[in-house]
């Protein structure tokens, strides 16, 4: 059950206070106790235990004589009745007053702890006298697990009707020891729970605010569940709805995120009216995007904005931009609204506001302009500074899942600059399995992205299965490809195709995939027809250009195949231009294995040795083994003399 603030828990904490200021502890073990008290008296950002977690706080702290456990649990057991527990409540009043005769208060009333004192008789003098008995249950099963740990003369006597003596009397039957020892306690009782509902809202709202910061939270998944079991005439805190929004948004249970969404917003817009309703689009937008209707969401995110610059919140107004940008990058097809800034200007914005809103978004700001240098083509020396600046600011704010994001982008890079080694340490073990797939997969090794999808599949939450699922696809289409297995690959690009929440990126690869497939069942028109098709969108999307240079390889495989070697030269040569301003080594060298190859059948066989005897070092460097395959062929057939 929830009550306004005063508990079980706050109940046994007075009494250790008391304790303490009646000289029970040791001088030498006050400072210790103080620190372990302090967390649940300063603040409402901690929730109650239990009696086990009572002992816990105290463990390892004696007494002046005796255990200082053993010593709470006398003070607590000696609240035999609720007027007891009314009138030890009521005592806390004395502890921040001084006497008539002048003696001075062990308690300051400002300090910390008659601040708390003060709460809890203030909350306990307001409570019904329904709220009071169910707190005096509460309390009842609270301590009872530490029954046992108690002398007789400690446990309170029990307490019989008139009738039930008179019965007795009568009959003469000695009642069973079991009724006896009952402490007037029945099974529902034992089960009673209480939550504060003050310290409840403050520790759902911290967690509503930053979920970052526990990412899969588990005290917080716990407190949800136990929330279920409460009756539905209980009116839980808006916070606790928000949580439960976001834990149902990460398990795909859209039905559930909207209506605890619509609960929350419902119950906090009558207590906050217009000043948190940019927050309500916000969330609405996240929501939406999490289905798949982006434009949707973008609308949602620019009345967003117009309300936050309404309500003067520079800090809403900055996370929701942040995000904006992280949508458009995302996915390049979409447009920002016309009200709203271009892509470019949003990302400056970010880049020059930001860190007075938040570090990390400042240094997400950073990490994403790093990032779309490299798309753009932009010279390694703005991506280098970006990712510097990231990697900086990411040590000033002491955050925990940057690091990760930083070590991609790096890993990202290394591999785009054809330094195999040194993006598989950035790497490393705490990267997602997915994303440790994908780079295996560039390499051309396939086994291996198998393997690192395997080891993380029985991790994986339901949200992450949509990254999953399309990437094991893939693994397994390319896998097909490779080993001429026309029906499986089929049957698998089909599969990717028809899935619809695929990102950008696994999207173009499907394609690819679809492409090749052509290419190996001899539809070369199609395949042609494909390529062209395929280019054009990602020239007019703005698409990462080495897209655009892989399939203007795919177009150069496809001339060979079908006997036209003249006309790949010069698509050659441009791919290889394009890849060298864009520093994508990795696709330069394989474009200069194709133009030798292409040197080789029109019979230029020593121009073809030249070119890879400079390559080859370069080649061998990348770690890529379809590269270093492709390479050897190509270089045993330049030098093949026949007889």
């Amino acid at each position: 059950m929830l009550t306004s603030y005063v508990t079980p828990y706050k109940v046994a904490i007075v009494a250790l206070i008391i304790l303490y200021c009646e000289n029970e502890v040791p001088a030498s073990h006050r400072i210790e106790l103080m620190s372990r008290i302090l967390p649940f008296v300063d603040g409402d950002a901690v929730l109650d235990g239990d009696i086990h977690d009572l002992e816990k706080l105290v463990e390892g702290i004696p007494a002046r004589y005796g255990s200082l456990y053993q010593l709470l649990l006398e003070r607590l057991w000696q609240i035999r009745c609720l007027d007891d527990l009314d009138s030890f409540v009521s005592s806390t009043d004395s502890y921040t007053r001084g006497s008539e005769d002048g003696e001075v208060a062990k308690i300051k009333p400002s300090s910390i702890l008659g601040t708390y004192f003060r709460k809890c008789f203030l909350a306990f003098d307001e409570l019904s006298f329904h709220r009071v008995s169910q707190l005096w249950d509460a309390y009842q099963a609270f301590l009872e697990p530490s029954r046992h740990q108690i002398p007789d003369q400690f446990l309170p006597v029990p307490t019989r009707s008139p009738l039930a003596e008179s019965t007795d009397r009568i009959s003469g039957i000695e009642l069973p020891k079991s009724l006896m020892n009952s402490n007037n306690n029945n099974n529902n009782k034992n089960n009673v729970s209480m939550v504060s509902e003050q310290n409840l809202s403050s520790v759902m709202e911290g967690y509503a605010k930053d979920p970052a910061n526990g990412q899969t939270n588990d005290d917080v998944k716990k407190v949800l569940d136990s929330l279920n079991s409460l009756s539905e005439k209980e009116l839980l805190p808006p916070p606790v709805h928000y949580v439960k929004y976001l834990y149902a948004s990460k398990e795909c249970d859209y039905e559930t995120a909207f209506e605890c969404l619509h609960r929350y917003y419902d119950y906090a817009m009558d207590n906050r009216g217009r000043t948190d309703y940019q927050y309500a689009l916000f969330s609405l937008a996240k929501l939406q995007a999490e289905f798949g209707a982006h434009n949707e969401a973008l609308k949602a995110a620019q009345e967003a904005i117009s309300v936050a610059r309404e309500n003067y919140d520079v800090d809403c107004l900055t996370r929701i931009l942040a995000w904006v940008y992280s949508i458009l990058s995302k996915n390049p097809s979409l447009q920002p609204p016309e009200s709203l800034a271009s892509k470019e200007q949003i990302a400056h914005f970010l880049r020059t506001k930001s860190g007075e809103v938040s570090l990390v978004l400042q240094a997400q700001s950073y990490l994403d302009h790093a990032q779309s240098a490299m798309v753009s083509s932009e010279p390694l020396v703005e991506v280098f500074e970006s990712i510097v600046k990231s990697y900086h600011t990411t040590l000033k704010s002491d955050s925990r899942s940057k690091p990760n994001e930083l070590n991609l982008v790096q890993a990202k890079l290394w591999s785009r600059l054809g330094v195999g080694p040194l993006a598989t340490l950035f790497l490393s073990s705490a990267t997602p399995g997915v994303v440790r797939a994908r780079h295996f997969l560039i390499q051309g090794k396939p086994l291996l992205a198998i393997e690192a999808l395997n080891s993380c599949k029985h991790k994986l939450l339901q949200e992450d299965q949509k990254q999953w699922l399309p990437a094991y696809t893939l693994l397994q289409c390319e896998i097909a490809l490779s080993q001429h297995q026309l029906v499986d690959a089929r049957r698998l690009v089909r599969q990717l195709m028809s899935l619809s929440w695929i990102d950008a990126d696994t999207a173009e690869e499907a394609n690819m995939c679809q492409i090749r497939l052509y290419m190996l069942s001899g539809e070369e028109s199609l395949a042609a027809q494909t390529i062209s098709f395929r280019l054009q969108s990602t020239i007019d999307r703005g698409m990462d250009v080495s897209y655009q240079i892989r399939y203007l390889l795919l177009q150069i495989r496809l001339l060979c195949n079908t006997g036209a070697p003249s006309r790949a030269l010069s698509l050659a040569i441009r791919a290889l231009l394009l890849a060298e301003k864009a520093s994508l080594v990795v696709l330069a060298l394989e474009a200069l294995v194709l133009l030798a190859s292409i040197l080789t059948h029109m019979n230029y066989k020593n121009d073809a040795l030249d070119l890879l005897d400079w390559a080859m070092p370069r080649i061998l460097e990348t770690d890529n083994a379809q590269l270093i395959d492709e390479a050897y062929k190509t270089l045993t057939a330049a030098g093949h003399v026949p007889s």
